[in-house]
């Protein structure tokens, strides 16, 4: 067994979904959690993630995701990664704020690049500029122009995000669902709150500690070296602090309905939408969340789908869409109509009720399901996309740490499908379906309506 010098070895397993093995370790001195995906992928990857749980609407973990990418101690440049960008051979580099999480991935095949990214993003996200520079926050986040007018990168980038009527309409779907947590928030910023964010609240907050962190390290590489540059560079000088934050679980919010308006200079009467949403159960039940993904495309995968012809034929809309987030603490699904009458989007509820009703009544053709548990089982392996590999698995680990403790559980798939394929033949995916909708959805109707008097001004 290899042994790692300044880390604890938590599991190491074979893991053929992603051609290789798979080894787990705790840091030592910071309890940084890693996980090692060893094969013969020469497009290495590394990722770190952080836990991020908004508690307003100021998008200040988005702000912080901006601000640690322009300089850090050591590399005070303006923007190092814009310099990098010119000068590497980075097949993908990036980050992304999430509901609960932040994630800075990169890919390379090239060694000597990899090396240079890694101390780049180590020192940009463990040694930023940003808490000693004001200035960093007032340009990525929010400061006042001399004519009293507020900007900032993200400022404008989510004024533009946040306008339009879909936007709108998932935020109230959020607040509705989780009103107590975290995932009630806005995390990529509120421009009506982002201006509420002081420097020293967004100081306080920047809790990117090794003990609140996942490192992924994957493909054909030198483990030992990298681990070892880890440990003597950063981790080691960073002994664990008090107490990491920690997302809570939302009583379930079965049945809340809201009206809400979307202000349009043209309110046209078939611009209604309905959003419905239910709870679909726990993170880290995979093997149900993944029945549920092979359910919903079933059903509602096509026009030709059994659930979706038959709300089709209700006539209420111009559409329906279909979404499904598994990565949170709390996965949901949601039906959107949309192209509905205010009318229209009120019955919207009981057509899916009936609709699912008669679906359960004949059951769910075997033949469906076997198709699409095939083709999501294609898709989990192949991985159809522009996204390496090694950087979805760095974002999966974060996901999967961040909610169990452990780095690996959405790496390995090949046995859920494998307990799915069984199942289908025991009518379990029927009871899936009961289960899902047996509860009353959160249901979001969003009217589309003249602005306000006094807002017509602006």
């Amino acid at each position: 067994m290899k042994q790692y010098p300044g880390y604890t070895l938590v599991k190491r397993e074979d893991c053929p979904e992603q051609h290789g093995t798979l080894t787990v370790l705790t840091h030592d001195v910071s309890g940084a959690a890693v996980l090692l995906v060893e094969n013969d992928d020469d497009n290495k990857a590394f990722g770190i993630g952080f836990g991020t749980f908004p508690s307003d609407d100021t998008g200040v973990f988005h702000i912080l995701e901006h601000s640690v990418l322009a300089g850090s101690e050591k590399y005070p440049v303006k923007s190092p990664f814009l310099q990098l960008l010119k000068s590497s051979m980075a097949s993908f580099l990036n980050a992304m704020t999430f509901p609960d999480k932040t994630v800075y991935p990169f890919a390379t095949p090239n060694e000597t690049d990899f090396k240079n990214l890694m101390d780049v993003y180590l020192n940009a996200v463990f040694c930023p500029l940003a808490m000693v520079d004001k200035g960093v926050f007032e340009q990525e986040g929010w400061h006042r122009d001399e004519d009293g007018t507020v900007s900032g990168v993200v400022y404008n980038e989510m004024q533009g995000a946040l306008a339009t009527p879909d936007a709108q309409l998932q935020n109230a779907l959020s607040r509705a669902m989780f009103p107590d947590t975290a995932y009630g928030f806005v995390s990529g910023g509120d421009p009506a709150s982002i201006p509420a964010l002081t420097y020293e609240k967004y100081v306080r907050v920047y809790h990117y500690s090794a003990d609140n962190c996942c490192i992924t390290l994957y493909g054909k590489m030198d483990m030992a070296e990298k681990l070892a540059f880890l440990d003597e560079q950063y981790l080691s000088r960073m002994p664990k602090s008090a107490s990491r934050p920690r997302l809570t679980v939302q009583d379930e919010q079965t049945g809340a309905k809201r009206k809400i308006p979307y202000y349009t200079e043209k309110p046209e009467p078939d611009e209604a939408q309905c959003a419905l949403a239910w709870y679909t159960g726990a993170f880290s039940d995979r093997e149900r969340q993944l029945g549920v993904e092979i359910l919903l495309d079933a059903l509602l995968g096509t026009n030709q789908a059994p659930l979706k012809a038959a709300l089709l034929e209700e006539k209420l809309g111009a559409d329906i869409d279909v979404g499904f987030d598994d990565s949170t603490l709390q996965p949901t699904l949601e039906l959107v109509l949309r192209g509905a009458t205010e009318e229209s989007a009120g019955k919207f509820a009981a057509a899916v009720r009936k609709a699912v009703d008669g679906i359960l009544e004949k059951g769910i053709p075997e033949e469906l399901l076997m198709a699409s548990l095939n083709s999501t089982e294609f898709a989990s392996l192949e991985r159809p996309g522009s996204i390496p590999d090694g950087v979805l698995d760095a974002i999966n680990a974060s996901a999967g740490w961040l909610h169990t403790g452990d780095p690996a559980l959405l790496l390995h798939t090949n046995a859920l499908f494998a307990s799915l394929r069984e199942k289908l033949e025991q009518g379990w995916f029927n009871e899936l379906l009961r289960e899902l909708f047996a509860p009353a959805p959160v249901e979001i109707i969003q009217v589309p309506t003249l602005p306000r008097k006094e807002e017509e001004g602006r």
